[in-house]
């Protein structure tokens, strides 16, 4: 609901037998474009991680990687219904268009604003605004 992602003990990601060495951490999420830490964190063997990417658009890899949210936080790009990096016409055709047609209702691709329900809010007030936005991920 806040955009945290963490685990019920919210310390953070537990990354285990992963070798020693600096990583960049990725979110991927099925209907939003993915964001890429702007430096590398150091991990381990059995490392606890906390990146909180919503204080800083520098925290993420790119210019404007991250939507503004305003005061001072930031958040991921909704509208990629189809998760392949980019905000495109394809997003509406395939997800948002039958879903809302059909009156389909939960967490669907369609669902951009994240509400359990795939209303006109979700074209207009996300997509829209964010149509061709790509992700500053690198392949």
């Amino acid at each position: 609901n806040d955009g945290m992602i963490s685990r019920i003990n919210y310390r953070g990601f537990h990354f285990s037998n992963i070798p020693a060495g600096n990583y960049y951490i990725v979110v991927h999420h099925r209907n939003h474009l993915s964001v890429m830490s702007a430096e590398k964190v150091s991990l381990n063997m059995d490392s606890w991680v906390q990146y909180d990417f919503t204080n800083s658009q520098a925290k993420a890899y790119g210019a404007d990687a991250m939507q503004d949210l305003g005061d001072g936080n930031y958040g991921l790009y909704s509208g990629d219904g189809n998760s392949d990096g980019a905000i495109t016409e394809a997003d509406i055709q395939e997800y948002w268009i039958p879903q809302f047609l059909n009156s389909i209702d939960g967490f669907q691709q369609g669902d951009f604003d994240m509400d359990g329900s795939v209303t006109a809010s979700d074209n207009n007030m996300f997509w829209l605004p964010n149509n061709k936005r790509i992700s500053k991920v690198p392949n």
